[in-house]
């Protein structure tokens, strides 16, 4: 290992370990409180918030701290595969890293649906105005660069399966874990959702052993 990557490996150890943990536990905190869980259509995501404000806005929180913490916990596995696999490291934690950027600007939603049914279920206008930002070119542009994410999990869980740094168990979990998860929340099928950011959390522990292990 050269130098450079031996300190920044030692110096951010504590701040990637956080990611590695955190980004998981609390995106299954927000699925598992979540109001919306499930929901497709605008009307019914605006109108399972009403009365919901306070789990909404916890749900929001923590969805809000995961996508900061996708940071580093992203960066953890570039840094655990990048020697060996650069190309597919750097791809794929560019491509992660942006989805969850996005992920981060698409979760005003849920404050908007929060402050639309503060009164009780909201009126027609402020249904259709919510279905109108929900479905709005910007909110559609975001959508797509969020599925991003999902490609760059992908590379990072083969560039983990092809250079062998983590059991083959952690690799096969971190490639199609994420689009496992993609599967089960849009069909709203919370059981499988959550075991699977359960074994996205489980994966992520063998990272940070490899991680420590390069640090001794």
């Amino acid at each position: 290992m050269n130098a450079p990557h031996e300190s920044l490996r030692r110096a951010t150890f504590p701040l990637l370990v956080a990611g590695l943990i955190g980004h998981p536990v609390f995106i299954l905190g927000y699925w598992l409180i979540d109001p919306a869980y499930g929901s497709l259509d605008p009307a019914a995501i605006v109108n399972s918030f009403v009365g919901k404000a306070t789990v909404g806005t916890l749900a929001n929180a923590f969805a809000l701290i995961s996508c900061l913490l996708a940071v580093p916990a992203t960066l953890g596995a570039v840094l655990v595969v990048g020697d060996r696999s650069p190309k597919l490291a750097v791809v794929g934690g560019a491509l992660s890293i942006g989805g969850w950027i996005a992920v981060f600007g698409l979760l005003i939603l849920d404050p908007v649906s929060i402050q639309f049914t503060l009164n009780g279920p909201p009126s027609k206008d402020l249904v259709d105005l919510f279905a109108r930002i929900s479905t709005g070119p910007t909110v559609i542009a975001l959508n797509v660069l969020a599925a991003l994410h999902l490609v760059g999990g992908l590379l990072l869980g083969i560039a983990c399966w092809r250079t062998k740094v983590i059991p083959l168990w952690a690799a096969i979990i971190l490639t199609f874990g994420g689009l496992i998860h993609f599967a089960s929340n849009v069909a709203g099928i919370l059981v499988v959702d959550s075991l699977t950011w359960i074994a996205l959390l489980i994966a992520n522990t063998t990272i940070i052993q490899s991680l420590r292990a390069e640090r001794t």
